[in-house]
């Protein structure tokens, strides 16, 4: 039970830090366009990809209320 509390601990820890990761990416991208997040969205890659997705979907979803 040990080990498999210290492997799920490890695992919620390396989700933080990764999600941490992607809220720098998103805040770095947060000066562009729509069409430029698109663009990342369509031909960027890892974290930055991930990111801008994102923002895209935080910016239209405050639209849609």
């Amino acid at each position: 039970m040990r080990l498999l509390k210290e492997a799920f601990n490890f695992v919620l820890s390396s989700a933080q830090e990764y999600s941490m990761k992607i809220y720098e990416e998103a805040d770095s991208l947060s000066s562009y366009s729509d069409e430029e997040l698109l663009d990342e969205m369509n031909n960027g890659s890892g974290k930055k990809r991930i990111a801008a997705a994102f923002l895209y979907k935080a910016r239209h979803s405050q639209n849609d209320d």
